[in-house]
């Protein structure tokens, strides 16, 4: 049994709101509900999170929320309900069409997810870790509330998953917001530009991700999402992924941007396969990843004429990519190009008789631009048709 999209997240968000998990309110209408239904331990834990933003460790804070699925949903929904929603827009989105036998969520706490792989993968077995019994109980507690027999829960920590052969291989292995509750996200430094500075080392990270490799079937897939906020955290990320022997999808990636009652929030979506040789040009790569919300708008619109030729011209370092011209009545040439340039694509339209155009967008829209010309040039009525893949071959004739 499969669902589309809009099936699936429709199914999700009633599951959400059957658990409980509901969207932010004002903070403090929230603690004073809170405190009405659950007493002594709101207080506690609102405690907990001033003590935490002052720096102190946050492990009593997780024990006491899982002590009480109810309040710990109700706090899901709080801190927690924008981004699940924002996520599992864009998981379902980066999945879609696969052979999903089996996957496995680390880092699970409650099962909030944990439960909505199980709704969205009704025939599959999904399994969630976390290294907290309270956290692995009150998502046993979950699957069964809702009655999800496809959907399990152990006790177990990530830096163990490598040598758990009892839980066996995944299609699919997801972790959000886990890892930087196991090991310290370090300090990133700052410079004069993303392609020229030192990043801190990630030796143990990259220990970790892969053991989490070795549980991935063949073809199998890792699904992160992390607390990074700055281009620098992420490249740090994505370079130690890249060490461990994963390569990134970008096309399916995403920067998850959603705003909640705490602020605004722009965190990686990372959706990974298995390599062995290193990615190259990741600085251009993440530049383009993080701009590319403001770059897909960029490129809803186009530049028309000179203002094309001028912007096209003063990118003067541009690498070409793949082109495609089509001779047309009355001695009419027209060429559409893909060019890179850095983190951005460049998708120009001239000729050698009428105006220019150009597409400005993120590098990893680059195939997409190709397919496009392929498709919109083959159905213009034209003479001739040819495709090239270098400055040389275009010349040739």
């Amino acid at each position: 049994m499969s669902f589309t999209k809009k099936k699936v997240l429709s199914i999700q968000e009633s599951l959400l709101s059957r658990m409980g998990v509901g969207r932010p309110v004002n903070a403090d209408s929230f603690w004073r509900r809170l405190e009405k239904k659950f007493g002594q331990k709101a207080k506690d834990l609102l405690t907990l999170i001033e003590d935490r933003a002052d720096g102190s460790p946050d492990s009593d804070f997780w024990r006491i929320k899982n002590t009480n699925l109810d309040l710990s949903l109700w706090l899901s929904g709080q801190f927690m309900g924008d981004f699940y929603r924002a996520y599992l827009s864009w998981f379902n989105d980066a999945v879609q069409d696969r052979d999903v036998a089996r996957i496995l969520d680390v880092g699970c706490d409650n099962g909030v997810l944990t439960c909505c792989y199980g709704v969205a993968y009704p025939e599959s077995e999904i399994v969630g870790i976390d290294s907290a019994p309270e956290a692995v109980q009150a998502g046993m507690e979950l699957s069964q509330r809702l009655g999800l027999k496809n959907v399990t829960f152990k006790l177990l920590r990530a830096e163990e998953v490598r040598s758990a052969q009892e839980i066996g291989q995944f299609d699919l292995v997801t972790a959000t917001m886990t890892f930087h509750s196991v090991l310290e996200i370090p300090g990133m430094p700052l410079s004069w530009s993303l392609c020229n500075l030192e990043l801190p080392g990630s030796k143990k990270w990259q220990t970790l991700l892969a053991d989490l490799g070795a549980k991935l079937e063949i073809g199998g897939r890792l699904v992160t999402v992390e607390r990074l906020t700055s281009s620098v955290g992420v490249l740090w990320w994505v370079d130690a992924l890249s060490a461990a022997g994963f390569h990134i999808l970008w096309p399916a990636s995403k920067l998850l941007c959603y705003k909640s009652k705490e602020g605004a929030f722009r965190l990686p979506a990372l959706i990974c396969d298995r390599a062995f040789s290193k990615s190259t040009k990741l600085e251009h790569d993440v530049l383009a990843f993080c701009a590319s919300p403001e770059l897909l708008d960029l490129a809803k619109g186009a530049f028309e004429a000179d203002v094309a030729e001028a912007l096209f011209e003063a990118l003067g370092e541009r690498t070409f990519v793949w082109g495609i011209e089509a001779s047309l009545e009355n001695d009419l040439i027209e060429r559409f190009e893909v060019w890179e340039a850095g983190p951005i694509v460049l998708a120009y339209t001239y000729s050698n008789v009428r105006g220019r155009r150009l597409v400005i967008g993120s590098r990893h829209q680059r195939e997409e631009c190709i397919d496009h010309g392929r498709q919109y040039w083959s159905k213009k009525p034209h003479v001739g048709i040819r495709e090239y893949s270098s400055i040389v071959e275009r010349d040739r004739c």
